[in-house]
């Protein structure tokens, strides 16, 4: 049925190009899917790292109307309602607003905000793509809908009732969650190291075969569609103890939780660790002035991790693998060449919250806080190094993105709360302390990293990154290379590239160390 599109005028008159020129602009072409059939390939617009689709091929994909208000620059999505279910005067089951400039999106009743804002491009309506994968499109469009920019492909489903699979790993388990569109039946069966769960009359919205864990607890999982419905394989691996399988209803889904045995002992390590960290030089509990005058502990954060893989390049790289691998290696470097005592937030595959990184490094006294990255554009010939410190409002539009690319993993932080006023006012005075030397910092190792590597220079830049925010000293975001580029992707994975990278950041907190010595 979803095959049929629906006809429909879309016309407006705009007399003025809102869009600058000036601002770099590419394209992509992506493929859109309907329950398993390609039906189309549309146009993706690339504005600094920020995806745009045509408000008309929105709603041509979705059988919607679309309408753009010139004198308000409002811009609205409707779907019919269907005569037999129409009341008198009654035009639409649902619609959404935009408006051309404004991170504000009204879906459901409830305004929504944003990474981006829409725009007039050469007369036409583009909206964020962001908007279309939301919960709330999904719930107003009918539809299942994924997006993957590994595929360039948008995925929709109608008659798909298993929404998405996921896994999650953890310091202590592997959770595989199953989504459902509603409660469905379903059976299990543990036999030594598989783990069957079998949905009767299920069908998946994305095609699925095989999803690779590898994290020692689950290695693989197995997807099999029959008559009789979808069938879910775990193979678990070596370090997998006892599972829990459980259903929830609000979304529906299957809950699979499975401990990891090695885990206890992991967690003893690194306490271990902590305990082994001499004591901070005499001075007070908690630095409340710019009195940094020697580097004796380093934090290194190696971003993501776990539940989190960061961002993944087109050969299946995820992020929080090699920065950890470059994170240890600096490590490494800076505990011999500057014998400073480091401290790393993450030592192997496992979630640590953003706000829990900055507190380690806080509780510790630090001197030095450096989160390591790996960068990711939607132009997949975005490429070079680049380098952030903390500020209340970003350098340009594209440090903006990139911030809020990593600042996106606080939504899986439960219980994560906005900081009220008044503690975003402290922060941002305790940030200011450290905005000098974490510019300069940014300054030393951006010398030394291109030095080093030969990358494309892209400069140091500020932004406002959550795992900074309350630094009590300085701190700086690392984007070492694109790992959306397949050229710097393969570099991420090379060994002797991650060693300069490491070695460069240790070379330059020994510049950094002369220069905070002669203030």
């Amino acid at each position: 049925m979803w095959l049929l599109y629906k006809t429909f005028l879309f016309s407006i008159s705009i007399g003025v190009l809102t869009f600058s020129p000036a601002r770099a602009v590419t394209s992509i072409d992506i493929n859109i899917v309907k329950d398993g059939t390609h039906i189309k390939t549309i146009e993706l617009i690339l504005i600094k790292k920020m995806g745009y689709l045509k408000g008309i091929d929105i709603a041509e994909i979705f059988n919607a109307d679309i309408d753009y208000k010139t004198s308000t620059k409002e811009v609205f999505l409707r779907w019919p309602v269907p005569k037999e279910e129409r009341r008198a005067d009654d035009y639409v089951s649902a619609d959404i607003k935009f408006k051309i400039g404004s991170d504000i999106v009204v879906m459901e009743g409830i305004k929504r905000k944003m990474m981006k804002t829409p725009k007039i491009i050469k007369g036409k309506v583009y909206l964020p793509l962001e908007a279309v994968i939301t919960r709330a499109f999904k719930s107003i469009a009918g539809a299942q809908i994924q997006w993957s920019f590994k595929d360039r492909t948008l995925w929709i489903s109608y008659e798909g009732n298993i929404a998405d699979s996921r896994y999650y790993t953890y310091n202590d388990y592997t959770r595989f969650v199953i989504e459902l569109t509603r409660k469905l039946e379903y059976t299990t069966k543990v036999s030594g190291d598989l783990i069957e769960v079998m949905i009767k009359k299920a069908k998946l919205s994305v095609p699925t075969e095989e999803i690779k864990v590898n994290d020692g607890v689950i290695n693989k999982v197995e997807v099999n569609v029959s008559g009789r419905g979808v069938e879910f394989t775990l193979k678990t691996g070596k370090d997998a103890g006892n599972s829990d399988i459980k259903n929830y209803p609000s979304p529906p889904r299957i809950v699979m939780d499975i401990k990891n045995k090695s885990a206890s002992e992991k967690s003893r390590e690194a306490s271990r660790k902590m305990d082994k960290l001499p004591p901070h030089p005499a001075g007070p509990a908690k630095r409340d002035k710019v009195d940094i005058d020697n580097i004796n502990l380093v934090v290194v954060d190696p971003g993501h991790g776990g539940k989190d893989p960061g961002a993944i390049g087109p050969r299946g790289t995820k992020e929080k693998d090699v920065v950890l691998a470059i994170a240890k290696k600096t490590a490494t470097y800076i505990k011999k060449n500057l014998k400073a005592r480091v401290l790393l937030t993450r030592t192997d595959d496992y979630f640590v919250p953003l706000a829990g990184r900055i507190k380690m490094a806080n509780d510790k006294e630090a001197d030095i806080f450096i989160s390591i990255h790996a960068n990711a554009s939607f132009n997949p010939e975005s490429e070079g190094f680049e380098i952030y410190f903390l500020s209340d409002s970003a350098s340009d539009e594209e440090a903006q993105s990139v911030a809020n690319m990593e600042n996106s993993v606080v939504a899986m932080e439960q219980g994560t709360k906005n900081l009220s006023n008044v503690n975003s006012i402290l922060w941002s005075l305790t940030m200011n302390q450290f905005l000098n030397e974490s510019s300069e910092l940014c300054s030393f190792i951006n010398k030394e990293v291109i030095g080093a590597t030969g990358l494309v220079e892209r400069g140091v830049k500020q932004a406002g990154f959550y795992v900074m925010k309350g630094a009590r000293m300085p701190a700086v975001l690392v984007e070492t290379a694109f790992i959306s580029n397949k050229r710097e992707e393969r570099l991420l994975n090379d060994k002797n590239f991650q060693d300069k990278i490491a070695r460069a950041i240790s070379t330059s907190l020994k510049g950094y160390r002369d220069w905070i010595k002669k203030r």
